[in-house]
């Protein structure tokens, strides 16, 4: 079987593609912030603010295939808050993934979408230009989920997405041959690894920035 994600202490590579780790206990999907690279410790983004749950659509969500040789207390690392169960330690988790009951799971808004809504929220377009060039928005976050969690998610017909304190509450509707709903808080203490995305704007001098025009991914990297 093919392994869709390695975990490491410090990022997670899915599908090729290195998520950051670095404050994942602190983001969540459509949050916005500042990107930091400190001379020692790891690079992570300070969240400020966050694009609307009510302006959210969350396109995709995958369950991973974790490399079980790289599901070690070591590279867990920190407790995990699992939704619908709760905090685990990273022994414990590490030990569940191992036993394919505590499984990885990719929430995914499209870039496009994400843009859109924050080019419609005047309050997020105001604290990306206050931030400057280091502003990310969080398009992609990575979960822990129990087994049958994650079926319920990965196999739904639909996803509903509303707002909590802070974060998001996501509702995956059954799909054929089910019944009833699923719901899980997207909150920052669920966020095991995330994606950010570089905004692009229509203007080089910050303060002329009015509208962000195209973005690229910001993958994690040692600098």
């Amino acid at each position: 079987m093919s392994q869709d994600v390695t975990i490491a202490s410090n990022h997670v590579t899915a599908f090729g593609i290195k998520y950051f780790r670095g404050n994942a206990p602190s983001v969540y999907i459509a949050c916005v912030g500042d990107k930091e690279t400190p001379l020692i410790g790891q690079n992570h983004i300070l969240v400020e603010d966050s694009v609307p749950a009510d302006k959210l659509q969350i396109r995709k969500v995958t369950t991973l295939s974790i490399d079980q040789t790289s599901a070690t207390e070591k590279n867990v690392d920190l407790s995990v808050t699992v939704p619908l169960l709760g905090k685990i330690s990273a022994g414990e988790a590490s030990k569940q993934m191992r036993e394919d009951t505590l499984k990885l799971v990719l929430f995914e808004i499209l870039p496009k979408d994400l843009v859109d809504a924050a080019n419609a929220t005047p309050h997020v377009i105001e604290s990306l230009k206050r931030i400057g060039h280091d502003g990310r928005l969080v398009h992609k976050v990575i979960v822990a989920m129990q087994a049958k969690t994650a079926q319920a998610f990965s196999n739904s017909a639909s996803l509903e997405v509303s707002a909590t304190v802070k974060g998001v509450k996501v509702t995956a509707q059954a799909g054929s041959g089910g019944s009833g709903s699923t719901t899980i808080e997207l909150e920052p203490r669920t966020t095991f690894a995330y994606l950010m995305l570089k905004p692009k704007w229509d203007a080089s001098m910050v303060k002329n920035w009015k509208h962000i025009d195209d973005w690229e991914e910001d993958q994690w990297s040692i600098n």
